[in-house]
Order: structure tokens, then C-alpha cells, then sequence
């Protein structure tokens, strides 16, 4: 595990823990539970009920400790720090450099430090060469770029990881009641520590949380074109660099060294400009030296993006960059959503106006935010130019729930950018911008998703009417947004109104049998966790003959929607388990996972486990408990390895597993499976209280015993 953990100095093994001193020491109920076992089993020892030798009390012991350090290892909080920045192309500021130095060490680790400046002035390169230049002097980095407001960017497991704490919606409902815990843990961290805390591009002038940042137990570092004098903070003003720096500056960003004239041309240019690098950097890496001598800031910057530097994929690239947060993309997935090929990224890099750089051993692309603002000055993108593009990043979200909860943590940035971008989203994007929404919503930003998916439902009500199939599509999906924010009373009215709709409106595409099915399968579920499994029979008949429809009218039915009428039949199955037709729903399952075929599909590869899990349940009530077992464990450890040992569809293995370990005979297995669902329920789902009472309903026969 890389960290020891010995056992606490306050454990005795002639003592008994009181319930008190083991939350205290930290303990969960079953090691408190067996520590004590240990303590009384020594009391007695050599007699039925104590240790039968000295060494099976040590082989007792030493198990304890083990699971002692497995719980902490799994449960602990430890900082993730962020990788040093590898050395970039950098030159002089070497005033700067030393006079932060000299700021931080004068604060004692706790130093508050603005670098201020207009865009393109350098002032993230220059962030990025105090932390690697001083990197040694502190325990850690941190490296977080700025996103909308500081919940949003604190609350980014991706660029703040500590390792334990993850967002789940079920223990934390919204962004600030995570911000909270973060902000305890984060602060209990530093403590003990010299951290340096980059805050880069902050631009934002006010914020509730303002007040906290200026308390953290380290060195913050942010950089920003904004400032108010009532920041308790060092402003480091970022000017030009020494006339002494400028020669290095041009030999550093030029393949060539510019010769007697060409020196002369961008001295002058370093005049019109006001020594702004990110300018100067164009203009050593551009193919002429002919630089405008005089003019406006607009008239140098459409200098640069004249199409003799630019063709038409260049400045298409640099228009869908531009609707990208200043933290960029991976470069793989941009290039997939543009579909251009990578050496018109190779070539803006090289004239300077894309980055291009790894992040956790993945290469990056991004603007510089000064370049991405005359993008949409010069040549804003638009809904209508940037379709394409939008489209193609729609197919990378599409599936993203089966994706780890890494990759929503890097998409929801993207996703709050493209959502912002215009005001009004065009109803002819509906599923792209019903993807982007989708995104939020898995990451935990449920108001937020809500709020873009009524803007985009208005959208469709104005353009195709209130009674239309993308209408009804639209409002489906805000149904799935209250569902999942566990608002099912609202969900339900929306899932009535899309079905509604969508039984008035006449077919404009085949896709419309697709999204009728949908809209009754959502109703078919909602009746059977009520009860209602007439209604909840009729309305999964209805789903199902209108996906024959769509079936026969498709001809090939496209890959995302191949499992729709395997997942109808799996909700079939449900409801004649749950109508006691036990022997039918076995032999509805069986036929079911002979006829799928997609167990190397990725994008489905999950369905199996979810109907093996329901057959495994209908094993137990049949008493056929041998396979069940078997069906329950491999589930279980397919759970584990997908969706991580916190998520519910992990306890919801466990706890079928736990009912069939108890109906073999396993009884205290079963009971510690049971007392783990437990502890997790507690720690991350604490609003499922039915759930929890179900689970201790199981158990009360063991504690009778």
C-alpha cells in the first residue's frame, strides 16, 4: 500500500474499547467489534470461550492490524499533488522570479501573492517557473485552473484530488455541500505541510468564498487580470519584460536568428504593443516581419489572423477552441470533433497560438485566453459554424456514464463552456446540447443541468411547438434530470407530459418510435416501484411495439440504441419478480442472456451484470441457492471492478450476495457483508434511509442470536 499504519498507541489488548473512544480512534462498528472480540477472547484464554494458545491470539492480532490498515488506507485522506511543471520555453523575469520567493518566505508558508496583469503578459509562464524553480522548497504543488467561480473550480476532483473523497450525489446533493467537506479536509491537510497553491486565470471579482482562500495554511499563488484593493493579498503587477531580456526572448521563439533588420521591425512592434509577450511570441514565430508600426490594439491583433497566416481549417480550429475553458481538451477528443487532421494543430502551435502539452502523460490543446477573445472578436464562432463541432462532441458524451468518474470530472468544464457559449440554443442542436446537459447532471451539478435543460426545452417550444416529437424528447430528458436529483414526484410529471406529447405529435422522424418507447418504459418503471404492475404491464407493452416500430423501420438499428429492447425484456423479468411468478421470470431471464450477444460491447457491457444480479434473486426465491451464490459473487466483483466499491450498484450486489451466503448457512459472512452495506449506506448514501432500514430488518435475526 506504499503507507504504514501501525495500530493506535491507545490499544490495549487488556482493555475494552467503549464506544466513545472507538470514534475516537476512528473505528468503523466492525473493527470496534473485533478489537473487543480479541480483548475478552484474551481474558479467557485457554478456556471454550478464549484464545486456545498464545499463538493463535498473535495470528488474531496481526489479522486485526492488517484489516486495521486496509480500512485506513481505504479511508484516510491524503493529498494528491499536482505533477511539477516541466520546463517551457521561459525567459528572464528574473526580478519577478526572486521577488515572489522573497514575498512567500516572508509570510512563513501562509503568503497571499496576485500576479496582475493585462492578457498575454505571461503571467501563467510565470507561475509555472516559480513552481518549478522552487518546487524543492515545498512539500507539494497544487495547480488548479479557475472555473466559473471557486465551488466550481474546488470542487473538480480531477485537478484537486484527495484521495477517499469523491463527489457523490447521494452524500453530497449539491456542489456547496461538497465544497464544504472538501474545504475541512483540505484545510486539516495543509496543516503540517508547506504547500504552494496555484490559482491560475481567476477572473472573476467577486465571490461568496473569497473570504476562505485568504485563510488557507499555504502559499497561494493566483494569477488574473482583475483585482480589488480589498484582497488581503501581495500584487506582484506584471510590466514588459527588461530591454536587457528582449535578445534572449527572440533567439528562445525563433527558429532563426533574426537578423539586423528584422531585430530593428520587432523593436518597434515591442513599442506598439507595449511589450506584451503573447504578441511578441506571434511575432517571432510568424512568416513575415513587416508588423504594423502604429494602430490600434484591433488593428495589430487582425494582423495576426489575416488569412495569409490562416486557411479556413485554421481558423476553424481556432473558432471551436475558443468556445473551450482556458483549462483546454485532450487532443484526441478535439480532433475527433473537428475531424481535422493534427497537423493544422502542429502548425498553430508553431506560429503560437495553440498550447500543446501533457497532462497525467496525455497530451493537451488549448488558447491562450487573449487569443481566444479576438476569435470572437475577428471571427466569433457561431452555432451554425461550430455545428459540426458541436455534433462531434456530442458523440463523445453520448455514452459517458459508463465511463470511470474521471472522465465526467474532465467533461464537465468543456460542458459548462459550450452551455454558456450562446445565450440561446439553436432547437435544431437539441441532442447535443441534451448530451452537454446530461454530463452536469452525472457530475453532481443538478440545478445547473436543470436550468440549461428548461432554457433548451423553452428553445424547442419556440421553435417546433409544444406539441412535436423533439419537444416531447427534450422533455423527457429533463424528467431524467429530476429522477436522478431523486425529485421523483416532479420526474414523474414530466415523464406524463413527454409521453403525452409524443402520443399527439405525428412522426417527423422513424427516431420518434425510439423516444415513444423511452417515454413508456420511463412510466413502466415509475408504476412498478409503486406497486402498480398493471399499469406498470401496460405501458412496458406499449414501449415495446413501438421499438418493433422503430425496429422495422430503421433497417439497422443504430449501436446506440441496439440494447433498448433487451433493457425493456430486463424490465419485464422485474415485474414478474416482483408479481411472485418466479419460475416465469427465471425462464424470461434465461432466454434473455442466451439471445444477448454483446459481452464485448463496452458500452453495454454492464447489462449482463445487472441480469445476472436479478436472476441471481429469483435463484433465492426458488431455493436454488448454489448458483445463486455464484451468480450473486461474480456480479459483486464485476461491480467492484466497473463502478468502484462505493457506488450503489457495487451494494446492491453485496446485498444480494449477503441474502444468499445467509441462505446457504454462511451466517457470519453474511452479517459482516451486511454491517459493511451499512457503514457505506451511512457514510455515502445517507438519504436512503429505506434502504438502510431494509438492510437492518435483515440482520435483526443475527442479532437475536
Amino acid at each position: 500500500m506504499g503507507i504504514e499504519y501501525p495500530r493506535p498507541d491507545a490499544l490495549s489488548p487488556e482493555r475494552l474499547l467503549t464506544p466513545q473512544e472507538g470514534d475516537e480512534l476512528g473505528l468503523d462498528r466492525e473493527l470496534f467489534w473485533s478489537w473487543n472480540q480479541i480483548v475478552l477472547r484474551s481474558r479467557f484464554s485457554g478456556t471454550p470461550a478464549g484464545f486456545p494458545d498464545e499463538r493463535t491470539r498473535r495470528t488474531a492480532l496481526e489479522d486485526w492490524e492488517r484489516q486495521y490498515a486496509d480500512f485506513r488506507h481505504s479511508h484516510d485522506h491524503r493529498l494528491r499533488f499536482s505533477p511539477v511543471p516541466k520546463a517551457e520555453r521561459f525567459v528572464g523575469r528574473r526580478e519577478e522570479l526572486e521577488t515572489l520567493h522573497r514575498y512567500f518566505a516572508a509570510q512563513g508558508g501562509c503568503g497571499k501573492v496576485l500576479l496582475h496583469g493585462m492578457g498575454g503578459m505571461g503571467k501563467t509562464a510565470l507561475a509555472r517557473a516559480y513552481a518549478s524553480r522552487f518546487s524543492g522548497e515545498y512539500d507539494g504543488v497544487l495547480w488548479l485552473n479557475f472555473h466559473q467561480n471557486l465551488t466550481q473550480t474546488f470542487c473538480n476532483d480531477r485537478e484537486l484530488m484527495i484521495e477517499n473523497l469523491t463527489w457523490n450525489t447521494q452524500q453530497f446533493p449539491t456542489p456547496a455541500r461538497y465544497f464544504r467537506r472538501k474545504w475541512e479536509v483540505l484545510c486539516r491537510l495543509l496543516e503540517g505541510q508547506r504547500v504552494l497553491l496555484i490559482l491560475d486565470d481567476m477572473n472573476q471579482i467577486r465571490d461568496s468564498r473569497f473570504s476562505l482562500l485568504w485563510q488557507l495554511p499555504c502559499d497561494v499563488l493566483i494569477t488574473s487580470r482583475v483585482y480589488r484593493e480589498i484582497w488581503p493579498v501581495k500584487v506582484l503587477p506584471l510590466a514588459s519584460l527588461n530591454t536587457d531580456e528582449w535578445p534572449e526572448f527572440y533567439r528562445c521563439y525563433s527558429s532563426t536568428p533574426p537578423n539586423p533588420e528584422q531585430l530593428r521591425a520587432l523593436d518597434e512592434f515591442r513599442a506598439v504593443v507595449q511589450g506584451n509577450t503573447l504578441l511578441m511570441q506571434l511575432a517571432v514565430c510568424s512568416k513575415e516581419y513587416h508588423f504594423p508600426t502604429k494602430g490600434s490594439r484591433d488593428t495589430v491583433s487582425r494582423y495576426f489572423f489575416r488569412e495569409c497566416f490562416l486557411g479556413r481549417a485554421d481558423l476553424q480550429a481556432l473558432r471551436c477552441l475558443s468556445l473551450l475553458p482556458v483549462s483546454g481538451i485532450e487532443l484526441s477528443v478535439f480532433l475527433r470533433a473537428c475531424a481535422l487532421p493534427d497537423t493544422v494543430l502542429e502548425k498553430l502551435r508553431n506560429l503560437s497560438l495553440v498550447w500543446i502539452r501533457e497532462q497525467d502523460g496525455v497530451p493537451w490543446c488549448g488558447l491562450h485566453p487573449m487569443i481566444a477573445e479576438e476569435i470572437w472578436n475577428l471571427s466569433p464562432p457561431t452555432q451554425e459554424n461550430c455545428r459540426k463541432f458541436l455534433k462531434g462532441m456530442e458523440a463523445e458524451y453520448t455514452n459517458i456514464w459508463n465511463s470511470p468518474y474521471m472522465e465526467v470530472t474532465k467533461a464537465v468544464p468543456i460542458c459548462f463552456s459550450l452551455l454558456d457559449a450562446w445565450p440561446e440554443p439553436r432547437a435544431w442542436l437539441a441532442d447535443s446540447y441534451d448530451a452537454f446537459a446530461t454530463v452536469l447532471w452525472i457530475g453532481g451539478y443538478f440545478p445547473q443541468s436543470l436550468h440549461y435543460m428548461l432554457r433548451l426545452y423553452q428553445s424547442c417550444v419556440n421553435h417546433y411547438g409544444a406539441v412535436h416529437q423533439v419537444t416531447g424528447s427534450i422533455a423527457l430528458r429533463v424528467g431524467a434530470v429530476y429522477h436522478n436529483s431523486m425529485q421523483f414526484e416532479q420526474a414523474r410529471e414530466w415523464y406524463e407530459r413527454a409521453l403525452a406529447i409524443l402520443r399527439e405529435s405525428r412522426p417527423f422522424t422513424h427516431l420518434y418510435y425510439y423516444r415513444l418507447a423511452q417515454a413508456a418504459h420511463k412510466m413502466c418503471r415509475n408504476d412498478r416501484h409503486e406497486g402498480k404492475y398493471e399499469s406498470a404491464l401496460a405501458y412496458c407493452q406499449e414501449a415495446l411495439s413501438a421499438l418493433k416500430q422503430y425496429n422495422a423501420l430503421s433497417g439497422q438499428v443504430p449501436h446506440l440504441h441496439r440494447g433498448a429492447w433487451y433493457f425493456l425484456q430486463l424490465e419485464k423479468a422485474k415485474l414478474l419478480l416482483c408479481q411472485e411468478q418466479y419460475r416465469q421470470a427465471e425462464y424470461m431471464c434465461r432466454q434473455i442472456r442466451q439471445s444477448f450477444r454483446w459481452e464485448r460491447d463496452g458500452d453495454q457491457r454492464y447489462y449482463l451484470n445487472e441480469l445476472n444480479l436479478l436472476l441471481a434473486e429469483i435463484l433465492l426465491k426458488l431455493g436454488q441457492t448454489t448458483e445463486a451464490l455464484e451468480l450473486a459473487r461474480s456480479c459483486t466483483d464485476t461491480a467492484l471492478a466497473m463502478r468502484g466499491e462505493t457506488a450503489k450498484e457495487t451494494l446492491g450486489c453485496q446485498e444480494v450476495l449477503a441474502d444468499a451466503l445467509e441462505s446457504a448457512g454462511s451466517h457470519e459472512a453474511a452479517q459482516q457483508l451486511y454491517r459493511h452495506i451499512l457503514h457505506q449506506l451511512s457514510l455515502y448514501y445517507p438519504i436512503q434511509t429505506a434502504w438502510y432500514q431494509k438492510i437492518l430488518e435483515k440482520m435483526r435475526p443475527f442479532d437475536r442470536s
